[in-house]
Parts: structure tokens; sequence; C-alpha cells
């Protein structure tokens, strides 16, 4: 596993991107609110638009899609798809991938996520909150009546979530290395350093990670 720092993401528009997309396929694990769709700006530079399939969790569901996007030529594979979707989708092909996702400061990450729901409750917004489903609505609207700024009121939230709102405040981004993506008890159940071990295991699949 490879670790490098978004300002030396530029490396990413050299020709050493296009040889490696050239040898191998990539799949871009594309964890919400961390810079991703920069990255992806830098792939579509790299490789051209038409090699680069974004937003795949809504495109490809299983591995006959994905077999005929490589077969059109797609060479990098990006959306906010967990990394046991991913294997569930790519584990029967014969094709190997370079795996690569961004991580982000655990806290700013938290920040960013808690402001991007809230960003629905502003009346420009109200056309994208009411295309929201109704858990989302809920938890937008619960976001709403805080003041964010006030610690004593985000750590009453924070520490009253509903088993949604684990899934996209208690660790995010360490469950896209551990879940399926799926809505299951494990992917909404707090987490702990007694998981420590295996998100270790499964960052260690990757080929570059970028903070």
């Amino acid at each position: 596993m490879r670790v490098m720092s978004l300002s030396d993401a530029a490396i990413l528009q050299n020709p050493d991107l296009r040889s490696v997309a050239d040898e191998r396929p990539v799949f871009f694990m594309h964890i919400a609110k961390t810079a991703g769709s920069y990255l992806n700006a830098l792939f579509q530079t790299a490789l051209g638009p038409d090699s680069v399939a974004t937003h795949i969790e809504s495109k490809i569901g299983g591995t006959e899609a994905l077999t005929r996007a490589l077969a059109r030529g797609k060479r990098v594979f990006s959306g906010h798809v967990m990394y046991g979707l991913w294997q569930d989708i790519a584990g029967p092909m014969e094709t190997d991938f370079t795996k690569i996702t961004v991580i982000r400061d655990p806290i700013d990450h938290l920040a960013s996520h808690l402001l991007w729901l809230d960003h629905y409750n502003l009346n420009a917004m109200r056309r994208e909150y009411r295309a929201l489903d109704e858990t989302h609505q809920r938890i937008v609207d619960r976001i709403g009546a805080l003041d964010l700024g006030d610690v004593g009121q985000l750590d009453a939230y924070l520490t009253h979530l509903t088993a949604t709102e684990v899934r996209l405040f208690d660790n995010c981004q360490s469950r896209y290395f551990l879940s399926s993506g799926r809505r299951t008890l494990d992917t909404m159940s707090p987490l702990s350093l007694a998981d420590a071990r295996r998100l270790k295991r499964a960052m260690d699949e990757f080929d570059l990670i970028v903070r």
C-alpha cells in the first residue's frame, strides 16, 4: 500500500497513470466528502472522460455490467461503493484492478458530512431535499434543528444516532473498507477499536491511499 497527500495528487496527471491504467483498470473507492470529485477530474484529464466511469453506484450493480463497461473501454471505475460490495462485483472476474481511495482527517470529514446534509435545509435546495428518501429527509430535519456551533447540542445529537445516522457519521470512512454497503445490522452497528485489525487488513489490499 502506498500513501500520498492530496497535494501530491498532481502526479496522476502525468503519463505514468496512463500506463498504469493500460496495464490494469482502476477502482477508485470514492468515500463521501473526501474531495473525490477532484480526483475524478484528475483521472478524466489524464485519461480522457470517455475512459472514466463515475458514480458507478448507480450504474454498475453486478459483474456483467462491469464486464460490459470494460469492453466499452472504461479504465477507471469510481463511485460511492463500499469495498465489500466491490469485491462481490469484481471478485468473480479474472481482471485485476488497481485499487485507490482518498481518506480525510476524521473530525474534518465528520464536519463536512454534517454541513453537506445541512445544506439541504437552504431554501434554494428544497427541490433537492424533496428528492431525498424519507429516512434522509428526517436526518436533514434533525440536523437543521441543531445549532452546529453549540458543542452541547452537537454532542447530544452524535450520542443519540439512529441506525442510518450511525452508518453515516460513526467512522464512515472505516465503514467503506469494512462493509458491503447493504443496510444490514452489521453495517449499522457502532465500530470500535476491536475493528482496527480488520480495517488494517482491508486497507492493505489497496494500492494507493491518498490523504
